[in-house]
Parts: C-alpha cells; sequence; structure tokens
C-alpha cells in the first residue's frame, strides 16, 4: 500500500451569491484561489449542509429550512471534491424529494457520498473507497436536531455512541482506514464540551484513524490521540450568510485540514487557513500576517485540548452564557408545548412552541447546555463559571486573550 492525502473541508452550503454564480457558470471563481491545495490530495471530502433541489417542501422546525438550486452541485465539481458528507441537520430540510433529489444529483454527477439515505438501514451504509491499495472506510454522524433518519423516515445518520461504537468497530475490521464525520457540538463555541471531547476519543477508541467534525460554524482547535488526529470543528467552508458575519467574525475564516496516512496511521498533518472574501463571497488563502495570527489562535485553541480541567472550565463559562438564554426558550416554550399535545391541533396555528421545546430536549448540544448550567445552579457555581466568559467571547472574535 502507498500513502494516501486525504483533504477535509467543513460545511458547504452554496446559496445567496454563491449559488448565483453556480446559476451563471461561474461556479470555478469561487474557488480559484484555493485551486492549487485543493489539488493536492489523492481524496478530498466537504460537508454539504441543505439539500439541492428544486423542491419547496419544508419540514416542521426551528430554524431557517435551507436549500440550493441543483446547479450548485458546479460548486462540488469546482472545488473538485470526490466525496460529500450529508451527515448534518439541514440535508433534509425539504423532506425525501429534496433529499433524494440531491443523492440522485451526486450519483449522475458521478461524486461519492455517505451519512444520509431513504431509510434509516441506507442512511448508516459507510461508504468504502479503494485509493492507492487502501481501503478507505467513512462513516458519518449527525446529532438528533432535526433530520435525522430512524425507521419511518430518511434522513442523516443518527449520531447515537453506542450503536457508532459498534458500526466503526466493524468498519475497523474490514478496512485499512477509518474516517468518522461528525457534525455536532455547540454552535459558536470555540471549545468544544466534555462531551463532545469524550466521544470523539472513544470513537478513536473503537478503531477511528481520523474523527473530523464540522457544525459550529467556527473553527475549534485539533489534538492526535492515540495516533489518530481529532478535529474538533473546521468552521464553514462557504456559508455565504451575512447575518453569520454580524454572529461571528470567523463565521467566514476557518481551515482545511490534510492528512496523510501511511497504512492506518496519519504521518503527516498540514492546516491549510482560508477566508470569504466580504466582496464576493468567494475564498482566498490567509497569507502572511493574517495566516500567522490564525495559527497562533488555532495553537492556543489546541493547547486547551491538553487541559481536561481547563476544558471543563470553558465548558461551564459556556453554560454561563448561554445557559439562561436557553432556559428561558424552554420556560416560554415548553407550557404552550404541553398544551399543543392535549388539546385540538387546530386551537395552534403553529407547532412552534412543540418544535422548540423539542428541539431543546432532544439536540445533544442544547440538552447538555440546559443541563450543566441548572447543575452549576444547584452547586451555586454559577458565578465561579463567569469568571470564563471573557475569555470565550475574546475567542470568539478570533483573538487570543491576554
Amino acid at each position: 500500500m502507498k500513502d494516501v492525502t486525504i483533504l477535509f473541508a467543513g460545511d458547504l452550503c452554496p446559496i445567496n451569491r454563491v449559488e448565483q454564480l453556480a446559476l451563471d457558470g461561474k461556479a470555478d471563481i469561487v474557488f480559484e484561489n484555493l485551486l492549487t491545495e485543493l489539488n493536492h490530495k489523492d481524496l478530498s471530502i466537504v460537508t454539504l449542509e441543505c439539500p439541492l433541489t428544486k423542491t419547496s417542501s419544508p419540514i416542521p422546525k426551528t430554524g431557517p429550512n435551507l436549500k440550493a438550486h441543483p446547479k450548485a452541485v458546479q460548486c462540488i465539481k469546482a472545488g473538485r471534491f470526490d466525496v460529500v458528507n450529508l451527515a448534518n441537520n439541514h440535508i433534509a430540510d425539504h423532506g425525501s424529494f429534496g433529499l433524494n433529489e440531491t443523492m440522485f444529483l451526486l450519483q449522475s454527477n458521478k461524486i461519492q457520498y455517505v451519512g444520509a439515505g431513504s431509510s434509516l438501514s441506507s442512511a448508516q451504509n459507510p461508504l468504502h473507497v479503494q485509493c492507492k491499495g487502501n481501503l478507505i472506510a467513512f462513516l458519518a454522524f449527525a446529532e438528533n436536531e432535526f433530520g435525522c433518519a430512524d425507521e419511518e423516515h430518511e434522513g442523516a445518520w443518527p449520531l447515537d455512541p453506542v450503536v457508532n461504537i459498534c458500526q466503526i468497530r466493524r468498519a475497523r475490521a474490514n478496512a485499512d482506514i477509518v474516517i468518522v464525520l461528525v457534525h455536532g457540538g455547540n454552535e459558536y463555541s470555540p471549545i468544544p464540551s466534555p462531551r463532545i471531547v469524550k466521544t470523539y476519543r472513544a470513537f478513536v477508541d473503537a478503531g477511528a484513524s481520523a474523527v473530523i467534525a464540522t457544525h459550529p460554524h467556527i473553527p475549534q482547535g485539533y489534538e492526535v490521540y492515540n495516533d489518530a488526529p481529532v478535529f474538533y470543528s473546521l468552521g464553514n467552508f462557504v456559508f455565504d450568510w451575512p447575518q453569520g458575519d454580524i454572529r461571528s467574525p470567523l463565521w467566514s475564516k476557518s481551515y482545511m485540514a490534510r492528512l496523510r496516512f501511511h497504512s492506518s496511521t496519519v504521518e503527516d498533518i498540514g492546516i491549510i487557513p482560508y477566508k470569504a472574501l466580504a466582496r464576493t463571497g468567494c475564498l482566498s488563502l490567509l497569507d502572511g500576517k493574517e495566516s500567522d495570527e490564525f495559527l497562533a489562535y488555532l495553537s492556543f485553541l489546541s493547547k486547551i485540548l491538553r487541559d481536561d480541567d481547563e476544558i471543563r472550565k470553558y465548558w461551564y463559562g459556556w453554560c454561563a452564557l448561554m445557559g439562561p438564554k436557553l432556559l428561558r426558550w424552554l420556560s416560554l416554550s415548553s407550557p404552550l408545548a404541553l398544551l399543543c399535545t392535549v388539546l385540538p391541533s387546530k386551537t395552534f396555528s403553529s407547532m412552534k412552541s412543540v418544535l422548540l421545546t423539542r428541539n431543546l430536549v432532544t439536540c445533544e448540544a442544547h440538552n447538555e447546555i440546559l443541563s450543566t448550567f441548572m447543575d452549576l445552579v444547584r452547586k451555586r457555581q454559577v458565578e465561579t463559571a463567569k469568571e470564563y466568559i471573557p475569555l470565550i467571547t475574546t475567542l470568539q472574535t478570533g483573538k487570543v486573550p491576554d
């Protein structure tokens, strides 16, 4: 077997200006400044965070129902991506029609995919790829927000660590390299939660050669655990959504990871920082001082991952910051949600309260904030936890705290 180089990019949602470029036949412009890096690989993979469909059949959920025109598949091709990860909380935003159209579109363009299907069993199929004498298994899981497959519905491959560990072990027995992709974590948090760290490390112990995660919309650090790299968030790759930049200056600045495998072991890790240009939405490599500052920032985030106690303190700070907001949402929505279950549905023009309550309770990232914050209240530790809030808000700007 020869060494194999795999390039990983974060979340691709080709909407707004990027979608228009694809419709105009100019998708290449989005990536032309990154082509040298995008071509330096044997395989590359990106997460597609919306269906590519003409269908408008939005599922009931909280948050936006995203989609892009099928011609936006040209963005995947222009980026030279070989594999698409579909396991995320938006891929089924337009139901079975939108998802099936997306999967058919990828097949028609000879683009391989993993992480979603028309049933639970098909969604949970690993993708096996032969490359330079190596059999590579890709598995892709999504936290249980909206759009995960179950026994009756299409959707993404659900995150279920006990089941996922068994799936990883089976893949390990038959493949030379096992890549685990996860879409999860807390949006806009610069540091992963202890639950996330514990889960991704368990995936390595089960046989993952590397764990690559997305979803927080900003970059997080990475570590090498038991000889396997774990990237906690690659951030956004292409996500042309102006409101995102208002919420975080890191919405449009992140990095790709390039891993060179020798057998099942990573021999080299490459970090490729980039940004989306505010004027056009197209990508450009960071260079000079801007690149140095970003790499120093990423190094700071990664250093925190070496100290489990420090991870916990940052997590408590995050819960002290976000917990009151989520608890307020829960307290306002849950009484109406309860009424919706006992009164005729026609009494309510919207199931918004039910959907919001469900999201806060069943999505792992939201649930853990609520449970941790209430535990901090019970232990009278909220004020101590708040001491880390200034560090967190500084990191959210892309700067290293003094």
